[in-house]
This record gives C-alpha cells, structure tokens and sequence, in this order.
C-alpha cells in the first residue's frame, strides 16, 4: 500500500506542523482516509498535484472514464478557509465561474471536483493582463444571495479580522510597528460602519492566480475559480486581496505599485477606490502575520514591510 503521507506538499505539512497533535494525527490517518474514499466513490489515484495549502490534492480516475480532483483537507487552523463554507459557495454556483462540485463528504472533509488546467499564474499573461481577466471573473461571479446559506457573513469576518490581527501581533512579541496594526483596525471598522451600504455578494476570498484554473468544458478560453471561502459580502474584498498578490513586484516600489492596481481594479469593476485600499491594507497585514505564525517568515515579512509603506496614506491618494 502507497504511503500517501509522503506526499503532502510542504505548505500543507507546515500547517500541520503548526497544529501539533491533531496535525500529526490527521497524517498518520490519511492513507486510511483515503481508501475508504476511493472504494465509496469508486475512484483510484493517478497522480499528486502540489501548489495547494490547505489539502491533500490528487488527480483520480472515476468509474465513468472521466477525470476528477479528490482533495482532503486538512483540520482548520485559524486563518484558513472553513470547509463547509467552502462546499456551501461550490454547490450555490454549481460550476457557474466555479469548479464543479461532483461529490463531498463532511465528515471526512473530503470533496470530489471537476477537473481543470493549468492556473492563470502559469500562463504567459502580465500582471496587468491578469488582473484583468480575474476582474471579468469575478463581476460574473459577485452574484446577490441572502442570509439563508451557510456563508461566512462580512460582519462575522470583520469580527474575526480584528480578533486574529490584534492577538497574533502579541503572541508573535510584535514583529511589525503599533502603527500598521493601529491602521488596519481602524480600516476594520471603516469597513464595518459600511456594512449596510451596499448589497452582499457571494466573494470568493482568496482569487490569486493560482487559485483560477483554465476551465477544460469550452471551446473558448475561459476560466474557473477553485478554493472559494464561502463569504458573503463586499466585492472590494476581493479586489483588496489581488493589491497584495504578485509580493516580488510590490516590494521595489510598494506605493507606487499598489496606487496603480487600486486604479486599475476600479476601472475594470467600478468598486470604490477607498474600499479596496482599505481591504488592501488590512489583507496584507492579516497575511503577513498568518505566514509568520506558519513560519514562512520571508514573505511575512515582506509584507509587513509594503504594510509599512502604506501608512503613508490613510485616504487613497489621487494621482496628480
């Protein structure tokens, strides 16, 4: 029998590091996990597939000759994405934008999914072109949902924003300046006293490029968003996130960079330039302590230190 907990990509096996026992309970149950899983749905593993964070991800072949993506996540360490959140987005959309949901498992944390291509982040798109084509997405999937699914809801999160920021500053013994966490609190409940100024949306949370996958059902090139946390909420949260993607290009010119993409998220959706700057500052400050406390302090750091550049300015600034 294949011993599958070999082959736990790295970013996952830290994570389960930093969880301690339960991390090291759920890996010496994997293989276990595992077939019970391919003998109930009928499937057998072909290949592993890292770049995840969160999952053990592999390729299967199913009873009907087709492709799928079995994935078993991992037991929920604070600053990830909550799984039933994640399945409830994916059965909402049902593959509209999104991967298509085939089956899944509570339980077991388990979720069987269609099978995509390569991400956007391997394609031979710029930066500026990539953004561009996660706008398009996204204003196709910021669909209007009520209260009555299971989804995280923004007051909840910003809730949880300023609980994690505020506490894991301490227990780290402050690796950045009061100031950057001063800021992205009082951020937080800009965001907050905005709550009932615009409609909620179902948004995706995560949308980097890694994190959209060419879609293999079209003739045409289009494609789909996969690892979805399941909030309802603002679409500038979305957009606050891809300020702070692509960490190599922010880090030569962090202020000059971030004016640029705020502009540019704005003229492609229409989404208040203040909002996204303000999501922006605090997804880089949460992110930034988050890879700390998962010992990936190199990009931490880096963006703890854009964070710092960016106090600069509380107001979005106007080009001149």
């Amino acid at each position: 029998m294949k011993n599958w907990e070999d082959h736990i990509p790295s970013n996952v096996r830290n994570k389960l590091d930093a969880l301690g026992d339960e991390g090291l309970q759920w890996k010496k149950d994997l293989n276990t996990v595992i077939d019970c899983i391919a003998k109930e749905w009928s499937l057998s593993l072909e290949q592993i597939l890292e770049g995840g964070s969160e999952a053990f991800v592999a390729k299967c072949a199913l009873r009907n000759q087709e492709k799928g993506i079995l994935k078993l996540f991992m037991p929920q360490l604070e600053g990830n994405s909550e799984f039933e959140q994640q399945v409830e987005a994916l059965r909402v959309v049902n593959g509209a934008g999104y991967v298509k949901l085939l089956k899944h498992d509570v339980k077991r944390k388990a979720v069987l999914l269609e099978c995509l291509g390569e991400p956007l982040s391997e394609s031979d798109y710029s930066i500026r072109e990539q953004m561009k084509i996660i706008c398009g997405l996204l204003k196709k999937t910021w669909i209007p949902l009520d209260e009555k699914q299971e989804l995280r809801l923004m007051g909840q999160l910003i809730g949880w924003f300023q609980d994690f920021i505020l506490s894991t500053w301490e227990k780290l013994e402050q690796p950045c300046s009061k100031e950057i966490i001063e800021r992205a609190l009082l951020f937080l409940e800009s965001r907050r006293k905005c709550l009932s100024s615009y409609q909620s949306v179902l948004v995706h949370g995560d949308p980097h490029a890694d994190n959209i996958l060419k879609a293999l059902d079209s003739n045409e090139l289009s494609y789909k968003l996969i690892d979805p946390d399941g909030i309802l909420g603002e679409p500038a949260y979305d957009l606050g996130i891809l300020v702070r993607e692509w960490v190599e290009e922010l880090v030569d010119a962090p202020l000059e960079k971030a004016i640029e993409r705020v502009l540019l998220l704005h003229n492609e959706t229409g989404v208040e330039k203040q909002s996204i700057w303000e999501w922006a500052f605090i997804q880089s400050v949460s992110t930034g302590l988050f890879l700390k406390v998962i010992q990936e302090h190199g990009l931490g750091d880096s963006l703890l230190r854009i964070a710092q550049e960016w106090l600069r300015f509380e107001q979005f600034p106007v080009p001149v």
